[in-house]
C-alpha cells in the first residue's frame, strides 16, 4: 500500500505547479506524508524511507520557488522535533530532519573506500538514507536563502566534533556548500581550512574521505575568494589530499586541484610544485587506470598554472606520459588513459 502511495507521489513531483491547486494544497500534503515517513526510523528504509527521501529531492528541484513560499501554519509538523516554527519557507521545515539523517550510516565499514568513483550524482543513486537525504540537502541549499542551510550545518560540525558521526557531518557540509555554490561558507574559510587540514591528516579513513569532498567544494565554489587569500593553505592542502586520502575520494582532490590551478598563476604553486609532481606521478604509475587518468589530467593543468617553473620537471613526466600513450593494452580505460595522456602531452 504504502509503495503503491509513493509510487503515485513520485508521479505528482513532475507535474506542473498550478496542478497543486489553490494555496499549493496537494504539495503540501505530499510534502508532509514524504516528510513523515522519510524521518520515521521503523520504516523499510529501502523500501519505504529511500523512495520518500527521493520525493523530497524532487520537490525541492522541481518547485523550488512554490518551497520558497512561507509556511503560514500550512506544514504541521508538530509530530515533529524539527519545526522551525511559523512564517519562514516551507523548505526550510525540510533541513533540521535531513541533517538528522544524513548522520545515519555512522557504523558504515570501509570497504568501499578503495575503490575510484565518479562523485556526481552518488547520493541520488544509492539506497542510503543518510546519502538520499544529502541529497535533498543539495537541492534545498540550491533553492534557500544561505542562511536556512549554511548556518544549521556549522551547528552541526560544532556538535560531532570529533565523534564517530563527523565524517558524515562533513558530508552533508560539503553537500550544502554545492547545493548554495559557496553562499555563505566564504566568511567563515579562516577557521574551516585548518580544520579541514587536521581532518585529512587523521587516521580515520572516512574523515580523510569525508573532509576532503568538503574541502572539493570549497575550493570549487569560494572562487576567486580561496585562490586570491589562500594559495598557501590551499596547495599544500591538495598535495595532502592527493597522497593521504582514500581513492573514493580523489575525484573530490583532483576537481580541486585543476580550479585552483585555473584560478591561480605562476608563483603562487611553487612552494607545492615539487610535492605535487611527485603526488602526481605516484597515482600515473598507480594499478587503477581511473586513477592514473585523473593524474594525467592534473599534470596538464599544474603545467598551465605553474609556467615556466614547471620547465624542469616537464622532460620526466612527458617521458612518463609519452610510455603511457604508446601502451598496446586496447581495453576502454587504458585508452582513455591514453587519449588524456596525449592530450596532457600537448598542453606541456
Amino acid at each position: 500500500m504504502l509503495s503503491a502511495l509513493l509510487n503515485a507521489m513520485s508521479a505528482l513531483c513532475g507535474v506542473r505547479d498550478e496542478v497543486y491547486g489553490p494555496e499549493n494544497t496537494a504539495l503540501i500534503d505530499i510534502l508532509e506524508v514524504a516528510l513523515r515517513l522519510a524521518t520515521n526510523v521503523k520504516l523499510n528504509a529501502g523500501a519505504i524511507r529511500a523512495p520518500a527521501l527521493l520525493i523530497l529531492t524532487k520537490l525541492a528541484k522541481k518547485h523550488a520557488e512554490l518551497l520558497k513560499e512561507t509556511m503560514s501554519g500550512q506544514l504541521d509538523l508538530q509530530y515533529d522535533p524539527h519545526v522551525l516554527g511559523q512564517g519562514g519557507p516551507i523548505a526550510a521545515a525540510l533541513v533540521p530532519p535531513m541533517l538528522t539523517i544524513s548522520l545515519e550510516d555512522v557504523d558504515a565499514n570501509d570497504e568501499d573506500l578503495d575503490e575510484d568513483v565518479e562523485g556526481e550524482g552518488l547520493d541520488e543513486q544509492s539506497s542510503s538514507s543518510a546519502a538520499l537525504a544529502r541529497a535533498a540537502l543539495r537541492a534545498l541549499s540550491a533553492t534557500l536563502p544561505n542562511h536556512f542551510t549554511v548556518a544549521p550545518v556549522f551547528k552541526l560540525l560544532e556538535r560531532t566534533g570529533a565523534s564517530p558521526s563527523a565524517p558524515l557531518a562533513w558530508k552533508a557540509f560539503a553537500a550544502i556548500t554545492e547545493g548554495a555554490q559557496g553562499a555563505g561558507v566564504t566568511s567563515h574559510l579562516p577557521a574551516l581550512i585548518p580544520e579541514l587540514t587536521k581532518a585529512i591528516q587523521s587516521q580515520d579513513l572516512r574523515l580523510r574521505a569525508a573532509a576532503t569532498e568538503a574541502a572539493s567544494m570549497i575550493v570549487v565554489h569560494c572562487q576567486p575568494e580561496v585562490a586570491d587569500e589562500y594559495p598557501e593553505q590551499l596547495f599544500p592542502l591538495l598535495v595532502s589530499m592527493l597522497t593521504s586520502s582514500p581513492r573514493s575520494s580523489q575525484w573530490a582532490a583532483h576537481a580541486a586541484l585543476a580550479t585552483m590551478c585555473e584560478n591561480c598563476v605562476g608563483e603562487a604553486i611553487i612552494p607545492c610544485l615539487n610535492d605535487l609532481i611527485v603526488a602526481l606521478k605516484a597515482q600515473l604509475v598507480d594499478g587503477n587506470v581511473r586513477t592514473a587518468a585523473r593524474a594525467t589530467a592534473s599534470f596538464g593543468a599544474v603545467s598551465q598554472c605553474a609556467l615556466c617553473y614547471f620547465n624542469p620537471y616537464a622532460e620526466s613526466v612527458l617521458t612518463l606520459l609519452l610510455a603511457r600513450a604508446k601502451s598496446m593494452d586496447s581495453s576502454s580505460g587504458v585508452t582513455e588513459l591514453q587519449s588524456r595522456s596525449l592530450a596532457a602531452m600537448a598542453t606541456i
